[in-house]
């Protein structure tokens, strides 16, 4: 809450209540700890986020004053709120928004410390593609960290909106 509210711009309640309580983004906060715990101690100042949920790349930049990190959605619908965010947090000198998907953006390849991923693989049509450029911006001796939802069962997920034009004329 302190990130949200604080800065210049602040981020409206409407968004706070959604960050905080919807079902959808809630569940994935849980790997939150997760990711946290794998990126303690260790000394990042190049930092890649791949459309992990909002609040988590800020909350590390935020934690972090000296981090530089570069944030890729290629949702046009989420890329204001994350801006506000950002500017909420007062992070918009050191927190690079870009609109685009990860085999497609232009960043510097073994240029990363760290690259997260948090739940956002499996929404990846050629995931394998996508993991092997999330490799190659890496730098040697860097860390990955990818979050993938598991369950006992398999099930499949009904998608009648291709948001982000992935799905091919199957969408």
């Amino acid at each position: 809450m302190r990130v949200l509210l604080r800065g210049r711009r602040r981020v409206g309640l409407n968004w706070i209540s959604h960050l905080l309580f919807s079902p959808i983004v809630l569940t994935r906060y849980f790997e939150f700890d997760f990711a946290w715990r794998a990126l303690s101690g260790l000394k990042i100042e190049r930092y890649l986020d791949v459309s992990s949920p909002f609040m988590f790349p800020v909350l590390l930049a935020h934690e972090r004053p000296t981090l530089d990190a570069d944030l890729i959605n290629p949702d046009a619908h989420d890329l204001p709120i994350t801006r506000a965010i950002v500017a909420g947090a007062g992070l918009e000198a050191r927190c690079h928004l870009h609109a685009d998907l990860i085999e497609r953006v232009d960043l510097p390849a073994n240029h990363y410390d760290a690259i997260t991923c948090l739940s956002v693989l499996e929404h990846i049509p050629d995931d394998r593609a996508a993991l092997i450029r999330m490799w190659s911006l890496l730098r040697p001796g860097g860390t990955l960290v990818l979050t993938l939802p598991c369950a006992r069962d398999a099930h499949r997920l009904f998608t009648n909106l291709d948001h982000y034009g992935l799905l091919g004329d199957g969408g």
